[in-house]
């Protein structure tokens, strides 16, 4: 993988959206950031994953993961 290597994902359904929004809320930090993952880069596309790693104050191979 190299720097802003582009990353697919797919429309998520209601039931999913619902879920990911709960764990947003979590008081586990580790679950809380995914979920903010995968928000961030679902509601839009461009975002780089630098940009997501500097707003989550998390390592490149986190957000990678």
């Amino acid at each position: 993988m190299h720097g802003n290597c582009t990353r697919f994902v797919r429309e998520l359904r209601y039931e999913e959206v619902i879920e990911i929004e709960r764990l947003c809320r979590s008081r586990n930090r580790d679950i809380r950031d995914r979920a903010m993952v995968i928000i961030i880069k679902l509601s839009s596309q461009t975002i780089p994953v630098p940009e997501i790693t500097e707003q989550l104050k998390r390592v490149r191979s986190y957000v990678l993961r």
